[in-house]
């Protein structure tokens, strides 16, 4: 019934060439007409986009120094990083050392120098223009000539902080090189290169991960391994050569993981009240300020207000694959302020989105006074020839009649569907111009439509 009704509506409208001859001035005007008052109860629908804070994958080369000894070093940036970092801070605080580096110079490799006044190893922290560490490197600090016979030295397994990757996180270990005195580990050089072999008792690591000490280093260079969210390890490094292991290192998200949150973005929703006007917002979990992938299907429960429709009404299903869902908001028929409730029950994590709803008033006001133009430009002069109670009906049914077909299609009661682009004053002038041109006809219109019937006699 609807369809052939807008069937009806283009034969009526392609049927008159007075109509089509007018269209052109109908959008001039409109366009005129809106330009003061395109920043007048408009939405923004423009959405910031959100930065990708991709971590900080190093390497240094060589990884162990003498102590109270001027040595260089080379250091360079394995992949590309956060955009946002134009220059970082290189700092190891227990050393009192801090160097800066530019973004162009650790992805081309810039060497520098250290003088190191104490032994043991240490991690190299490098912050962001904005003080936030996106990347860390460990080093070691030994005695001068420090070197050990393999058969004396103790292999450590340790961990830095996870870093930001994609749609996950990365965490860099590596293995140390120490002699046992008492309860310290004293950092020593291995003699020739070593290489061990790392797996995990829990069966998390897909497989086996190969790292190399390298001859006259303490400390291995960092091998980074995935750390997706609520996973946990149980590493152990074994010597190719020997055969002799490490320690056991558990990493537990939990202890080492950055903090989870149930992101909405954008945090906050504007609509108008009617069911033409939709946004939409995306759904997420996020850590350290990064959208993150689940480990698995996920559910995220929500609780809508009753003033606007929502689109799923009752949950957003987020996946590895698809870690964003998508929520979708069409104004009902009230102004106001509400907000719609997010949980997610296994993290117990909990958002909330923000909805303005704009009244739409103003929308048909607009639609009613661009109604004049509409009869001014469908009967020319003659309009104004007419005295007295006929040119205020005249006007009044266009005023009326531009107010009535705006409002009967933002509230969807008849063909097209408006995009969301047709939702505003710009679209509200042209529509109320367009309803006070055809006057009368608007109502034989609706009427057609809605019923399904004839729009103009035989």
């Amino acid at each position: 019934m609807a369809l052939n009704g807008y069937r009806k509506w283009e034969e009526f409208v392609t049927s008159s060439p007075r109509l089509l001859t007018v269209v052109f001035l109908i959008l001039t005007v409109s366009i005129v007409a809106t330009v003061p008052m395109m920043y007048v109860g408009t939405i923004d629908t423009t959405k910031a986009k959100k930065k990708n804070r991709e971590g900080l994958n190093l390497e240094i080369s060589p990884t162990t120094f003498a102590v109270e000894k001027r040595s260089s070093f080379f250091i360079k940036a394995s992949r590309d990083f956060d955009s946002a970092c134009y220059r970082l801070s290189g700092r190891i605080e227990e050393l009192g050392y801090r160097q800066e580096f530019t973004r162009g110079e650790l992805l081309h490799g810039v060497r520098s120098e250290i003088n190191p006044r104490e032994t043991g190893p240490f991690q190299f922290h490098f912050v962001c223009d904005d003080e936030k560490e996106i990347g860390s490197v460990a080093i070691a600090v030994i005695p001068p000539g420090a070197t050990a016979e393999a058969a004396k030295l103790n292999w450590v397994l340790d961990a830095g902080k996870p870093i930001h990757k994609t749609a996950s996180f990365e965490i860099p270990i590596f293995v140390r090189a120490v002699v046992v005195k008492g309860n310290q580990q004293i950092p020593r050089a291995v003699p020739n290169d070593t290489t061990f072999t790392v797996v995990d008792s829990h069966g998390n690591l897909q497989s086996p991960v190969n790292i190399t000490l390298q001859r006259n280093n303490a400390i291995s260079g960092p091998v980074y391994i995935p750390f997706p969210i609520h996973r946990d390890y149980a590493l152990i490094a074994s010597n190719l050569n020997t055969g002799k292991q490490s320690n056991v290192l558990d990493l537990k998200w939990d202890d080492r993981g950055p903090k989870l949150r149930l992101a909405v973005w954008p945090e906050e929703l504007e609509i108008y009240a009617a069911p033409a006007s939709i946004r939409s917002a995306q759904v997420y979990l996020e850590g350290d300020g990064q959208q993150l992938k689940p480990a698995g299907p996920m559910d995220i429960y929500l609780k809508a207000p009753l003033k606007v429709i929502s689109n799923p009404s009752d949950k957003v299903a987020i996946t590895p694959q698809a870690p964003s869902g998508k929520y979708e908001v069409r104004g009902g028929s009230q102004a106001g302020s509400v907000s719609t409730g997010f949980k997610e029950p296994s993290l117990d994590l909990s958002s909330i989105l923000t909805i303005q709803i704009r009244p739409i008033k103003w929308l048909l006001l607009a639609a009613a006074l661009a109604g004049f133009i509409g009869v001014a430009c469908g009967r020319g002069m003659s309009l104004f020839s007419e005295r007295g109670l006929a040119l205020i009906i005249g006007l009044a049914t266009a005023a009326v009649a531009g107010w009535l077909l705006y409002w009967a299609l933002l509230m969807q009661w008849i063909p097209p569907v408006l995009s969301e682009s047709a939702v505003g004053v710009g679209p509200a002038i042209f529509f109320g111009i367009l309803g006070g041109y055809l006057g009368l006809s608007v109502f034989k219109i609706l009427a057609a439509v809605i019923s399904g019937g004839k729009l103009l006699p035989k």
